[in-house]
């Protein structure tokens, strides 16, 4: 209320009660609006609204002619605007925020993707077809080439795994899944190699 600010300024009070009190001796002597404190606190919170008598006597008060001057001037209005410049701000900083919480957490993280017969490290990126870094895998998982002269079994254990995709047959030096079509790789049993390596 505006009438509070030029009455903390006038009394020097910085309390409410103060101004309102200072702001009734004014309306009863000089506007010829009498007021209680009292009533004036209930306006200052909120509690009631001024009758226009005494709207125009603080309007008075506050250098205006009337209670419309001060309307006019202030550009009151009771109408709500919907504050669209500040949704669509808050949408973009939202948007800036996650955008820069994913490039951050993809700088973080280590990758790799599937080159041909290994896997090799490469950087984490929202469109690139790559999985979370795995150094055993990096070192050690490989698509492998059998051939007769090679030994298949240590222990009576197969040392080799297989996939079976649309007939084709490959083989792979370590358990898992397949690194193109994610599918689990089974042990390269007795049968697998007789038929797919030594052609029996």
């Amino acid at each position: 209320m505006q009438a509070f600010k030029k009455a903390q300024e006038e009394a020097k009070n910085d309390t409410p009660n103060g101004q309102a009190k200072h702001i009734a001796k004014l309306m009863s002597e000089k506007y010829n609006s009498p007021i209680t404190q009292k009533s004036m606190m209930r306006y200052y919170d909120g509690e009631s609204t001024p009758k226009s008598d005494l709207q125009n006597a603080l309007s008075k008060y506050l250098g205006y002619g009337n209670y419309e001057d001060f309307i006019r001037d202030n550009k009151i209005s009771n109408t709500y605007k919907f504050p669209y410049k500040g949704i669509i701000g808050l949408v973009g900083v939202l948007f800036i925020a996650v955008f820069l919480y994913f490039n951050i957490d993809l700088q973080k993280k280590e990758c790799m993707v599937w080159s041909e017969d290994h896997y090799k490290r490469a950087e984490c990126t929202i469109n690139s077809v790559s999985i979370s870094y795995s150094e055993d895998l990096v070192n050690n998982f490989k698509k492998v080439k059998l051939d007769p002269t090679m030994t298949f079994f240590e222990n009576g254990e197969p040392l080799y795994w297989y996939s079976k995709i649309n007939g084709k047959v490959e083989f792979f030096n370590m358990g898992g899944k397949h690194p193109e079509n994610g599918k689990k790789l089974y042990k390269a049993e007795q049968n697998i190699i007789r038929k797919y390596i030594l052609k029996e």
